[in-house]
């Protein structure tokens, strides 16, 4: 069962899929010219942002099937179609290139780099060259230079940061399988959201869905306090007493300005049905944005809903 969490929001999860199709060009585009524990580095990198984001999809597909408005069918067309690119036009050809390779040379093996490592004590002095104008602090400079270098040759003995040691090229190889079959399931997901978007919902279905986004939020831990901290202020206010109908209707009223503008209409015509209310929404032209959607399902609209 997926468990959708706090911690997860829209922006970061765009934000790190541009990431992923950046990263995956960058490896598609330069595999000629990787060496074997660039190479390495590179595909693992990719795996740990690849699984993290089929975690965070499954989120996104229970949002999803939750949101009446679908507002974000922009979004899983602009990622299925950089998906889809990625995938099929260049990850999968240079995947059956790959297989034809190990098929043929028996090996998914690359040459050493090790020519080409510039450690920090290659390239401080470096940077000291740029330096030579100015004499201040030259001495501290060069001073700090030996001991970067004297620490980088302790280190050097048993560290190696950017070394996998025993990864042999089958090794490389299922990761490299691992990453086609996460960047699969990706495309797969948002072919799926794209498609769950532009579904009609139904009324009974667009009911159905929107009380259990309401009764999701208030089996919440920020939605029980929420109602309970409410509650509480409504009777502090009436002496400590329970409210009376009068006084819930008027403390309901007063909820309609917590509601934003764009659903205000229907809120005050549907607020004993919420069926009726369901499916206004739907009707909406234009649709609300996402922001209003999602204040109003976790303030004031589901407050004066549970009253």
């Amino acid at each position: 069962m997926t468990t959708i969490t706090t911690e997860f929001n829209y922006e970061a999860f765009d934000r790190q899929m541009e990431t992923l199709l950046q990263m995956s060009m960058v490896l598609i585009r330069g595999w000629d010219d990787y060496a074997a524990q660039e190479l390495t580095f590179d595909i693992r990198s990719l795996c740990v942002k690849g699984s993290r984001l089929c975690s965070l999809a499954d989120q996104d597909l229970a949002l999803q099937q939750a949101d009446l408005t679908h507002a974000r069918r922009q979004a899983n067309q602009y990622f299925y179609v950089q998906l889809n690119e990625l995938v099929t036009k260049q990850l999968s050809p240079l995947m059956t290139r790959v297989v034809d390779d190990i098929r043929n040379k028996k090996t998914l093996d690359r040459p050493s780099s090790a020519a080409y490592r510039q450690e920090m004590s290659d390239l401080l002095p470096r940077l000291g060259q740029w330096l030579a104008s100015d004499n201040t602090g030259k001495e501290r400079f060069e001073q700090m230079v030996g001991n970067f270098t004297m620490v980088e040759k302790q280190l050097s003995k048993t560290v190696k940061p950017t070394h996998y040691p025993g990864v042999t090229w089958k090794e490389r190889f299922m990761n490299l399988l691992r990453y086609y079959a996460l960047m699969c399931c990706l495309l797969f997901h948002f072919q799926q959201v794209m498609e769950l978007a532009g579904l009609e919902v139904k009324p009974e279905e667009a009911a159905s869905m929107f009380t259990r986004s309401v009764q999701a939020y208030l089996e919440t831990t920020a939605g029980a306090e929420y109602l309970n901290r409410y509650s509480a202020m409504l009777r502090f206010k009436n002496g400590g007493e329970p409210l009376d109908e009068a006084q819930l209707e008027e403390a309901r009223q007063k909820l309609v300005e917590e509601v934003p503008p764009s659903l205000q209409i229907c809120f005050m015509e549907h607020i004993f049905n919420i069926d009726a209310l369901a499916m206004d929404i739907l009707d909406l032209d234009p649709q609300p944005s996402e922001e209003d959607f999602q204040k109003f399902l976790g303030g004031g609209g589901q407050m004066a809903v549970a009253l």
